[in-house]
Formats: C-alpha cells, structure tokens, sequence
C-alpha cells in the first residue's frame, strides 16, 4: 500500500510540518509507503479572485495525482461547523 499527501504550496519549518512527518513514520512502522507532495500555489494578488484561486490549485492537485489513485479529501471549514 502507498500513502499519497498532496498539498498546495511548500510546507514552512514549524510544528505542522512536524506533526506530519511524525505521523508519516509512524505510517512507515507498518510497511507503507508514504510519500508527501506540493503543488504549486497560485499566489494572492488583485489579478485573481479567490474563486479562480481554488479552482487551479483544484486543478494542480488533480493533476498531480496518480492514475487510478483513490482519494480522500477533507471538508472545507465551512462544512465542518455544527
């Protein structure tokens, strides 16, 4: 089994990026591959709105995909609220 991790934009050194490479070898313990991915982040400016913003860092992570790849996502914020 192998364990794909996309996400947009490069990882910044701090405690995130520390909690997931604690959790990727604690994956590894069991024999599974897990392999973590950027994708380029399409950077905040007047030129695009929020909306386009999403749609290709949507495109990007699709993209970056394997074919054949099952996948996982977690629901947006707004979507997670009681």
């Amino acid at each position: 089994m192998k364990l794909l991790v996309l996400s947009v934009g490069t990882p910044e050194r701090g405690p995130a990026t520390t909690l997931v490479e604690d959790y990727a070898s604690r994956i590894r313990r069991f024999g599974i591959t897990v392999d973590l991915r950027w994708v380029k982040e399409v950077k905040p400016s007047s030129r695009f709105t929020e909306a386009h913003r999403r749609e290709r860092d949507a495109r990007a992570l699709g993209e970056a995909l394997p074919r054949g790849a099952r996948t996982i996502a977690p629901a947006a914020a707004a979507e997670n609220t009681a």
